[in-house]
């Protein structure tokens, strides 16, 4: 059990680490669109084209939200993570990704990460959820990053699907327990098999020291190594 826990939580950093490297490239990315947009939008379409094409071709589903926590930029990763069209989820509150259990801490979380904002693997330690529009909650690993526009501050949420790696770690687990298991069998199985054959020897010295015929025995070398105490 420790063995698997501390597995456990090496695997937890080390996706940590992997969402935090794949959202600063992703921020990156985005910063760096943001920046052309704000510089060249003069109602030119070539730099919000620019814009969306970073947005959209990013690898994970994300997520951009103002400090109110209203939504104001999803990808199509994201709507297909969630389930809804971009239309239904820009100016809604993040919570409503958000499991119902979870939501109503939610905004004080919001609040913590604005007061001290970083690049960071969101809810370290701790196992997260996402909301779909079909009511399902689906295991996800999100990053965080604060970015800075003119148009104001955002907090740019990337959201991993990590369900499959969840159902693999769940047949670890599963396949480990299993092993242990038949490990416990096996060995009361030996013991079993060494206590009768323990009770078996006991049984042969008793009826050999009971009986008044002189038993003895030998090795090959001819040494005596049993005497029975008719032998005496």
């Amino acid at each position: 059990q420790v063995t698997r826990d501390a597995d456990a939580r090496t695997t937890r950093a080390r996706i940590a680490v992997v969402v935090v490297v794949s959202l600063a490239v992703t921020a990156i990315l985005l910063l760096v669109a943001l920046t052309l947009y704000n510089r060249e939008h003069t109602g030119r379409r070539d730099a919000l084209d620019r814009f969306h094409a970073v947005v959209e071709s990013a690898p994970n589903s994300l997520v951009l939200v103002d400090t109110q926590g209203r939504i104001t930029l999803v990808n199509s990763q994201a709507e297909s993570l969630f389930g809804y069209p971009r239309a239904e989820l820009i100016g809604q509150p993040v919570e409503m990704l958000v499991p119902e259990r979870y939501r109503a801490e939610h905004p004080q979380y919001r609040v913590d990460y604005c007061a001290y904002p970083a690049a960071r693997a969101m809810g370290a330690g701790r196992d997260l959820f996402g909301l779909t529009k079909d009511g399902r909650e689906v295991p996800v690993e999100i990053g965080l990053n604060p970015l800075v526009t003119q148009e104001g501050k955002y907090v740019l949420a990337s959201v991993i699907d990590i369900t499959a790696r969840k159902a693999a770690e769940q047949a670890l687990i599963e396949a480990h327990d299993q092993l242990e298991g038949r490990v416990k069998e096996r060995t009361a199985e030996l013991q079993t098999s060494f206590e009768a054959l323990r009770r078996s020897e006991e049984q042969v010295h008793m009826l050999l020291d009971s009986t008044s015929e002189a038993i003895y025995g030998l090795d090959l070398y001819g040494n005596c190594t049993f005497a029975n105490p008719a032998c005496l």
